[in-house]
């Protein structure tokens, strides 16, 4: 991913030791990387709010990426994340995708917003 497709980056956008709920909205044709950094292994419940697929993949430190599959409208899961690895959700459609999540055990998780490639 070239630094030219970063749309935003938002450093410690959740603050996550509590466990709050946070809103995330990915627009058509990018994705949002959660990472934990070294903080540790962090787990991260989601809920499709919107009428559209999002693709979720693990992308560890040594670049492997595992997929994770699609979450469907309507659809829950709670996924764990290695330390050090990034959460990744791809919106390759041309509609919003609107996800609720919830971060656990992690003191701080890092949020950045990219263009698919």
């Amino acid at each position: 991913m070239s630094s030219q497709n970063c749309l935003v980056v938002l450093a410690c956008l959740f603050l996550m030791s509590c466990g709050s709920v946070q809103q995330l909205t990915i627009p058509p044709q990018q994705k949002v990387v959660l990472s934990g950094g070294d903080q540790g292994v962090y787990d991260i419940k989601i809920i499709n709010k919107g009428i559209n697929a999002v693709r979720i993949s693990e992308e560890l430190e040594h670049g492997e990426s595992i997929d994770q599959g699609f979450l469907s409208r309507g659809d829950k899961r709670r996924l764990s994340f290695l330390s050090g690895s990034e959460a990744v959700f791809s919106n390759v459609l041309s509609d919003t995708v609107y996800l609720k999540l919830r971060v656990f055990n992690a003191s701080e998780v890092e949020t950045r917003q990219n263009l698919i490639q």
